[in-house]
């Protein structure tokens, strides 16, 4: 079976972009809004070692004290959060990245839309 070119092409979404996207995780009640959720972005722009805004780093810079943020991402991160932080919601969409290369192209509708049993 012959690929297609197209799917070649096809550029796997950052854990920020799954994010945004209506048709992957910004389509879930939690992150329709993403007004709130600023500060989080950039945690996940540091730990997967993703471009950052002049915005971003300011951000970044204010609540770790480094000028830089890792070159590359981070191996291994530790931060201290509050009750109701969003911590477990965090941690299973960066864990659901960092598990390796996800295809979400062969979705033919959002992930929202499909069945959950």
């Amino acid at each position: 079976m012959q690929n297609s070119p197209l799917i070649h092409n096809i550029r796997r979404p950052n854990v920020v972009d799954a994010i945004r996207s209506t048709r992957l995780f910004g389509c879930l009640p939690r992150v329709k809004s993403l007004d709130t959720w600023t500060a989080w972005l950039v945690v996940l722009k540091a730990i997967f070692g993703l471009p950052m805004t002049a915005d971003d780093l300011a951000i970044f810079q204010r609540h770790t004290g480094r000028v830089s943020p890792p070159l590359g991402g981070s191996k291994e991160t530790y931060l201290i959060i509050g009750r109701r932080g969003r911590k477990s919601f965090i941690s299973a969409l960066g864990n659901r990245f960092a598990d390796g290369p996800q295809r979400f192209d062969h979705y033919p509708e959002s992930l929202c839309s499909i069945p959950q049993h």
